[in-house]
């Protein structure tokens, strides 16, 4: 019988959980954007114990999870809701994800706070909106639609 402290065996992992990190910060991400998915995820984690929440979002960039026929979209929504009963339903300090329903059936979706711009309780009758989180390029373009969240 071999002693799991054995390190020469190669086949024990030590980790130290008390060198981890307790923060809900992305790698790679800046204060201020990190700031606004805190704001986006607590918004959202309240209205989401009213009822449907709809998500509004870039689904363009690469972290984005969404079918090929809308990953060119700019101004995706999402509906999300625990009524659903999505069994892999879920939302962190990182992003808001779940398997959803679509015409060519059931795809597990991934969308990160940073690029959620919009969030609507209809049942709540509000919304909130990231200016800064707009996509640029999408922002300029005539006749968008950015701030109908109907």
């Amino acid at each position: 019988m071999q002693n799991s402290d054995d390190k020469s065996s190669g086949k024990v992992i030590h980790i130290d959980f008390a060198k981890r990190s307790t923060s809900h910060k992305t790698a790679g991400v800046s204060d201020s954007q990190a700031k606004l998915d805190q704001e986006k995820y607590d918004l959202c984690a309240r209205w989401l114990d009213e009822g449907i929440v709809c998500v509004l979002f870039d689904a363009r960039p690469d972290g984005v999870k969404v079918p090929e026929a809308f990953k060119n979209r700019g101004d995706l929504r999402l509906n999300f809701s625990y009524a659903f009963l999505t069994p892999d339903f879920n939302y962190n300090g990182k992003g808001i994800w779940g398997t959803m329903l679509f015409p060519d059936g059931p795809f597990f979706c991934m969308v990160p706070w940073q690029f959620v711009y919009g969030i609507q309780s209809a049942k709540l009758k509000r919304d909130a909106v990231w200016l800064d989180s707009f996509p640029k390029d999408y922002a300029e373009k005539p006749g968008n639609t950015l701030f109908d969240l109907t």
